[in-house]
């Protein structure tokens, strides 16, 4: 990957113990945020998640699933060139790795042993690199591709797929995604939206019973949310995403140094600043009141290293 570290917001860090306060220059809305560092020196962290009440997460730029044990760092998957990037729990609890640059889907054991490895649609067709997956209610999921991370790619060729309660493979529902990123259902059930990271925006769709896709709309502007200078990076744009109790989605503003908080109609609540310019990704545990964050903070080279942050949303 290579990165534009061109940054125009001011980020200061005072340290005390393991807490860290976070300002930048004023950017609509947002907020001082007060975070603990949870783990540090991350190669490209990603896809925080609780697994029986224990933090895992990704690392791309080492290939590997991680979980913490105590103040240990357990590696429960590593494979060459997989370029491990997304991170989920199906329904009836196995873990989903997204191989973004192997173009696999791979399903585990909670233990990280793989039981099921699918590298193309039910057509056949190779994923394009794949980015995220979320899981509906009834046990389907939906996938997003993303193309090449690379600043010469000039196609939009990202798109989204999905793959029915016990069907056999992913079905192509979307395509003409400008680097599909983070995914979630929202409107219980009836919506998708989806990041188109290079775009700077978050489009919708509904979602038929089926699961197919129609009525694909633009659902938000990052741009809206968080006006400010020129544009910090052409890296800039929307990463992960997850949503509260409240219907309320929470995105990670990748080179933006932001989570942003929007409702469910996409309009702006709040933003949290986080010290790592990169942030990929969060996820909230145990409940509404804590979100964990992961953030690379040196962009200027591999392995990208970032950290994994607890923030008080209280």
């Amino acid at each position: 990957m290579i990165f534009d570290t061109k940054m125009y917001w001011l980020v200061t860090c005072v340290i005390a113990t393991a807490h860290c306060t976070m300002s930048t220059a004023e950017a609509g809305g947002a907020t001082s945020t007060a975070a603990v560092t949870v783990v540090d020196k991350i190669p490209f962290p990603e896809g925080p998640l609780f697994v029986n009440d224990q933090l895992h997460w990704v690392e791309y730029i080492s290939n590997r699933l991680m979980r913490l044990d105590g103040e240990t760092r357990t590696v429960l998957h590593e494979q060459e060139g997989c370029g491990h990037n997304g991170l989920s729990l199906t329904p009836n609890k196995q873990l989903v790795v997204i191989c973004y640059e192997s173009n696999e889907i791979l399903y585990l054991d909670l233990n990280g042993n793989v039981l099921e490895r699918i590298d193309a649609d039910v057509n056949g067709e190779p994923f394009n690199h794949p980015n995220d997956i979320v899981f509906t209610g009834e046990g389907g999921a939906y996938i997003t591709t993303s193309g090449p991370f690379v600043a010469a790619a000039k196609q939009i060729v990202g798109g989204v797929y999905f793959r029915g309660p016990g069907a056999a493979g992913f079905v192509e529902v979307a395509d003409d995604v400008h680097f599909g990123n983070g995914i979630v259902v929202i409107n219980d059930g009836n919506t998708l939206l989806v990041a188109e990271h290079n775009a700077n925006r978050i489009l919708s769709f509904d979602i038929a019973d089926d699961g197919t896709l129609s009525n694909r709309q633009l659902f938000a502007r990052m741009s809206d949310m968080l006006p400010g200078p020129a544009q910090p990076s052409i890296w800039l744009g929307p990463d992960g995403m997850r949503v509260d109790s409240q219907g309320n989605i929470f995105v990670a503003y990748y080179m933006g140094g932001h989570v942003v908080k929007m409702s469910s109609e996409g309009k702006f609540l709040q933003s949290f600043e986080i010290l790592g310019i990169g942030v990929t990704n969060l996820t909230f545990y145990p409940d509404d009141n804590s979100m964990y964050v992961t953030a690379v903070e040196d962009v200027t080279g591999a392995p990208y290293h970032g950290s994994i942050w607890k923030i008080d949303l209280n």
